[in-house]
């Protein structure tokens, strides 16, 4: 990975695609910030909508480094970025407290 441009690109790509398997009995969206470089995948019940949640959520800043800040899913964004080819040393995983990438 070279610019923050690919970066954000391969983000904002893998957390679209978790987004376009939808979820039962729930409305899921992807939201895109480009300027921010942030992303996210949110749902909202059907049944409930004041119970939506963010159930993923990343940025891309200007070092290139991934920063998850939220993933609630059973298929981990962190792994799925190293498979597409973002560096582990460019993912920081905050939602479980990490504030500096894993080796």
């Amino acid at each position: 990975m070279e610019s923050v441009v690919e970066v954000a690109e391969v983000v904002a790509r893998e957390i679209e695609e978790y987004v376009a398997l939808g979820a039962y009995n729930e409305e899921t969206y992807f939201l895109r910030d480009d300027a921010k470089r942030v992303y996210a995948f949110v749902s909202v019940p059907y049944v409930r909508p004041q119970k939506s949640a963010i159930i993923m959520l990343a940025r891309v800043r200007e070092d290139n480094m991934v920063i998850i800040e939220t993933d609630i899913t059973d298929k981990p964004l962190y792994n799925t970025l190293i498979q597409s080819g973002v560096p582990r040393s460019q993912i920081i995983r905050a939602y479980i407290g990490k504030t500096e990438p894993e080796p």
